[in-house]
């Protein structure tokens, strides 16, 4: 009997115990009922007596003491308590009724004990009825179970096949150890004595004498020990010794082609084919042991098909496989592990097998029928595990779905290499592949929406079309640089946005992602660059402004947006081979009107109209990158159109924020104050302004700040306080720098103008003190009026 067996019985014995419970607790349920019956029936008894104690208290319905004795019995009536009950309970607890002793006492004795003395004549004089000693209440004992290992343990006929068994966890281990592990090894030991012993004749015996004795001993081993494991199935030690035989006959068959080439490979696979079709008839009921062995002997076979050099053995051997591939499949479909397990094991064989043809061949009629028939078969297995759950519950299986996968591309690669078909069809097959999985996978997760295994199929999907990417860049990248990927693509995208499945949707957003990185890897071309940045502004909007739901991949696919744009400029710059003065302006000017603008549209904002402080910081953080690089453009450029475009796109990046900063705090305007003026700054060197011109245009900007400054509605001393002090600077630096002894008119000019300014500054401020010391005496004046 092997464990199944054991595991059934039990449990049997289990729910035979669970059910000797649920009696004994029905019978022990009647049994409180009668004690309580027998109790009230005492207790009614009690209550009689103490009345007729009573009654005969009273002088007035005294009566002689015969009367009494009629009347005590007819009071008291025995209680008919069946005694059958309690003696039939077979199961635990046990309850055994202890017979009560005969008692001298009379059965009120109880009573109060002034009824007692009053009684004492009547007790003397008169016997107790022999029967008052059956009132007396039962006395019931618990008799426990008989344990062993601290575990109950009811024996319940036909609960076992064989006696001893216990459900026991450490016994059963110790029994498996005993039974199963103890019998291999003793197998294995036999069979290596046996190659012992075999060792010491063999150079004595000839090559027949050899084959004749190796099979000999195998099947004669094989038949012994079946014809024991019939009669004694309980028996593991017959089943292992069985397995051992198996084994020798299997290794006969290599011995007697490797060694001693007495068959060729026709005649060897012949022999394993009627070895594997006994194994199977013998796996109908040792499932699992003989799925092993025969599985062993399967890839043993399989490998030996290296060493084929004819084109004539390729479809005998490949019928030898499908053959036993299909018995295998047929004997454990039943079981579903067993059914996928022989799955990966048949998939390993035709990938292994399809290695062994492209390495030995490289084409022709057997070799095309072969590859055929193998990727036909390898597409049944693909579309079981996809698309098998819409066929019979549970069948699908994403772990196997890949696994099919591969066997296929692997097959149908063969094929197109023994057709000698283009690349283009090559990639058109894997892509077909991939996208077939993505189907089985929607259609799967509409079906069962709380499916467990969609990450996984998510991910080796993705990484799929990646490699099919990959292989069409290498091999088809003319139709690859069309960009028509993101044609492909953007279905599964929509179909995201569709479903409002966010893992479709990242799914489209990684593989887009991929798809650009590998163009670039090669150098983008513009075609590629536009369909990329066509299918980004596609998606970006209807996540953005449609759905804007999702922050996450609002933002990521602006920034996808803006990484496409930079690089379809650079693309179209070398194109048209544009100039490096240029270049820079076309690349920052476009992306840097583009952050811009979504400032001004409140691209921060949610569906409710509430601004993330997340997305406005990357904004604004976009915004500074850009007046930076309009800086960097203007420096490194000596083109004065390039540096106006670059100051013109400067200026504007930086008035975007110009509002928000006036009406801020004072840190702010001085922020606004400083931008500016470092633009100012730059644009005067880049267009190479004299020094004293350019002290000139920093101090009429400074008097600006202090004006601003000193404003009612803009007003900040921070502005001021900058404003003086690059006043100041340029004062320093017309004193210590600009002045020159050449009498030019234009020096003069300057000199004459700062100084205007300068008396403007002071005029400024005086202004400003006269007006605050007016308005502090008109405050004082009003404060003093109200007192009064």
């Amino acid at each position: 009997m092997g464990q199944i067996e054991e595991l059934e019985n039990e449990l049997s014995s289990i729910q035979a115990q669970v059910n000797n419970i649920q009696a004994s607790l029905n019978k022990t349920r009647s049994m409180v009922s009668l004690i309580k019956q027998s109790q009230s029936s005492h207790v009614a008894q009690l209550q009689t007596q103490s009345r007729y104690m009573q009654q005969k208290q009273q002088p007035q319905q005294a009566q002689p003491q015969s009367q009494f004795n009629p009347q005590y019995q007819q009071v008291n009536p025995q209680p008919q308590i069946q005694q059958t009950p309690y003696q039939q309970v077979p199961t635990t607890p046990q309850y055994r009724q202890v017979q009560p002793q005969a008692q001298a006492q009379p059965q009120y004795q109880n009573v109060h004990p002034q009824y007692q003395q009053a009684n004492q004549p009547y007790n003397q004089t008169q016997p107790r009825p022999a029967q008052a000693t059956q009132y007396q209440q039962p006395v019931y004992r618990t008799v426990q179970p008989q344990q062993s290992n601290n575990r109950q343990v009811v024996v319940q006929p036909g609960a076992y096949n064989h006696a001893g068994s216990k459900p026991n966890t450490s016994e059963s281990a110790e029994s498996w150890i005993g039974k199963h592990l103890m019998s291999i090894m003793a197998s294995v030991l036999i069979f290596v004595a046996l190659i012992l012993f075999a060792s010491l004749i063999i150079p004595y015996l000839s090559d027949g004498i050899k084959i004749t004795l190796m099979f000999t001993v195998s099947l004669g081993l094989s038949a012994f020990a079946y014809f024991m494991h019939r009669k004694k199935p309980d028996n593991t030690f017959y089943t292992a010794l069985l397995a051992c035989g198996i084994g020798c006959s299997y290794i006969s068959i290599l011995v007697t082609r490797i060694s001693f080439e007495a068959i060729g490979d026709i005649g060897m696979y012949v022999l394993m084919l009627v070895w594997g079709i006994a194994v199977l008839f013998l796996a109908r009921k040792e499932n699992w042991l003989f799925q092993i062995i025969s599985n062993a002997g399967f890839v043993i076979s399989s490998i030996m098909a290296f060493g084929i050099d004819s084109e004539k053995l390729i479809l005998p051997l490949l019928a030898y496989l499908i053959i036993m591939g299909g018995a295998h499949q047929f004997i454990f479909w039943k079981n579903s592990l067993q059914r996928k397990l022989q799955f990966g094991v048949n998939l390993a064989i035709l990938a292994q097998y399809t290695a062994v043809l492209r390495v030995h061949f490289d084409g022709g009629a057997a070799y095309i029928i072969a590859f055929v028939i193998m990727s036909i078969l390898a597409l049944a297995a693909f579309l079981y595990f996809t698309f098998g759950d819409f066929i019979c519950e549970k069948a699908s299986s994403p772990y196997f779905a890949l696994a099919g996968a591969a066997t296929l591309a692997i097959t149908y690669y063969g094929l197109m290499n023994g057709l000698g078909a283009p690349d283009m069809a090559r990639v058109c097959g894997l892509l077909v592949i991939g996208v077939l999985a993505e189907v089985a996978m929607i259609m799967t997760d509409r079906k069962n929406p709380d499916n467990e295994d969609a990450l996984f199929s998510l991910i080796w999907i993705s990484i799929w079309f990646s490699i099919v990417a990959i292989i069409a860049f290498n091999y088809v990248e003319t139709y690859y640089n069309t960009g028509i990927v993101y044609l492909l693509l953007a279905p599964l995208a929509l179909w995201g946005i569709k479903s409002g499945n966010k893992c479709y949707k990242w799914q489209a957003f990684a593989l887009a992602a991929v798809f650009a990185l590998i163009e670039m890897w090669g150098g983008m071309t513009l075609i590629f660059s536009i369909m990329a940045f066509a299918y980004t502004v596609l998606v970006f909007v209807i996540e953005a402004f449609i759905l804007n739901n999702t922050k996450e991949l609002k933002l990521s696919y602006y920034i996808f947006t803006m990484v496409n744009l930079l690089i379809m400029m650079n693309a179209i710059c070398g194109k048209y081979e544009i100039a490096d003065d240029y270049r820079l302006v076309l690349m920052s000017v476009p992306a840097g009107l583009l952050n811009a603008a979504m400032m001004l549209i409140h691209f921060d904002r949610d569906n409710s109209g509430e601004s993330d402080l997340s997305i406005l910081k990357l904004l604004n953080a976009f915004n500074i990158i850009g007046m930076i690089t309009g800086l960097y453009d203007m420096l490194s450029s000596d083109n004065a159109i390039a540096i106006g475009i670059s100051l013109v796109f400067t200026v504007t990046l930086a008035s975007i924020n110009l509002k928000h900063h006036m009406e801020g705090k004072g840190e702010e305007k001085l922020y606004a104050g400083i931008k500016y003026g470092i633009i100012l700054i730059t644009a005067l060197f880049c267009y190479d302004a004299k020094g004293y011109i350019a002290s000139v245009v920093i101090l009429a900007y400074a008097i600006v700040c202090i004006i601003i400054g000193f404003s009612k509605r803009f007003g900040a001393k921070e502005l001021r306080v900058y404003g003086l002090i690059l006043s100041m600077i340029c004062v320093v630096k017309f004193i210590m720098i600009d002045t020159t002894y050449e009498n030019t008119l234009g020096h003069a000019l300057s000199f004459l103008i700062s100084g205007i300014l300068c008396f403007a500054i002071s005029a400024i401020y005086n202004h400003f003190a006269k007006q605050d010391l007016t308005e502090d005496n008109n405050t004082a004046d009003r404060s003093s009026s109200g007192q009064l």
